[in-house]
């Protein structure tokens, strides 16, 4: 029987906790499947690690490809879809634990809904309370009960036959820190179906502070995604319901920005950033008030030495600014 799922596992240097979720995940895959692992680089040979664990299971087939260099974990992401030669892919992340039964859910899934090209699944990362679908690019970010859910990559399942004349732009988006998406959004026309379910797949773990996108890569580059939108009532959908999942407030940008402006002593840098983040997420937000806000910030970069004291002597403000770290310190944990 001809494989039509692959799993994807784009990996580096977590060659132990690699092992222990492969031991969770091999006894589940079945001749529907194979397995496929991007090793990026890492400093001890994936294949060396996991020998002796794949000869324990022979019935499995099992490709190990390894890049010369480190490409990134996005590109890396991207070279799972690139090689994966079935219909379906599981792209796999290597610190997350498969749940039991989770391969026979996404077969399961795939033979339902045969006319998919997305098939999401309930994480961590959401409160899917229902099953439902989307047609079309607009429908489905409109009706996105959780960006989060659609941004954490295990929790979804490609059908690459379908976005494969589209990596390119995967590649091209990369610094969203979702080229998965990216690819997604671009193959949505209206004909193409998403799915989204109730089953789990995996157990998150909460990734070490080291592991973690950088909060600055975060704050500029997810907001990129608005570009593959063709009209601005999904472009405004889009940059809603990535405020609403745990993207920080603009008060929680500034005073990110600004500690790091601090400690580089590069307010014109944090100056421009500044401006990237509220003239794409925040450009939406055009009420007087809001108006006022932005531009009243703006001065902290333009004028940092007479700015900052000022804010710091005014309780209120020093307050409300402080109190903004929490949204930041929730932001990087979910990267």
């Amino acid at each position: 029987m001809k494989p039509t799922l692959t799993i994807a596992i784009p990996t580096y240097n977590r060659n132990d906790t690699l092992r222990r979720n492969l031991a969770l995940l091999l006894p589940q895959i079945t001749e529907q499947c194979c397995l496929l692992i991007v090793d990026n680089a890492s400093t001890v040979p994936v294949a060396e690690t996991l020998s002796d664990l794949l000869e324990e299971h022979p019935q499995v087939q099992v490709a190990i490809r390894r890049n010369p260099v480190n490409i990134g974990a996005c590109a890396n992401v991207l070279r799972c879809l690139e090689i994966a030669e079935t219909e379906w892919v599981w792209t796999l992340s290597d610190d997350d634990e498969p749940l039991a039964g989770c391969v026979a859910t996404i077969l399961g899934a795939v033979a339902s809904h045969p006319d998919a090209v997305y098939l999401n699944f309930a994480s961590e990362h959401g409160n899917r309370t229902r099953a439902y679908s989307t047609s079309g690019q607009s429908e489905f970010v409109e009706a996105l009960d959780s960006f989060d859910a659609v941004l954490f990559l295990p929790s979804g399942v490609l059908r690459r036959t379908a976005l494969r004349d589209h990596f390119k732009i995967g590649y091209m988006y990369a610094y969203s820190l979702a080229p998965h998406l990216a690819v997604l959004l671009s193959v949505l026309g209206p004909d193409k179906r998403c799915y989204f379910l109730s089953d789990r797949l995996i157990k998150w773990t909460m990734p070490c502070s080291e592991q973690r996108w950088p909060l600055r890569s975060y704050l500029l580059g997810i907001a990129t995604l608005e570009e593959l939108l063709e009209c601005g009532a999904s472009r405004k959908a889009l940059a809603q319901k990535i405020l609403a999942g745990g993207y920080p407030s603009l008060e929680g940008c500034v005073v990110y920005l600004i500690k790091y402006a601090m400690s580089k002593n590069s307010y014109t840098r944090c100056l421009h950033e500044y401006d990237q983040v509220v003239n794409r997420l925040y450009y939406f937000k055009r009420s007087p008030l809001w108006r006022l806000k932005k531009m009243l910030y703006r001065l902290i970069f333009l004028a940092p030495r007479i700015a900052v004291p000022v804010l710091a002597s005014m309780p209120a403000i020093a307050r409300r600014l402080k109190n903004s770290c929490p949204e930041i310190a929730t932001a990087e944990e979910r990267l």
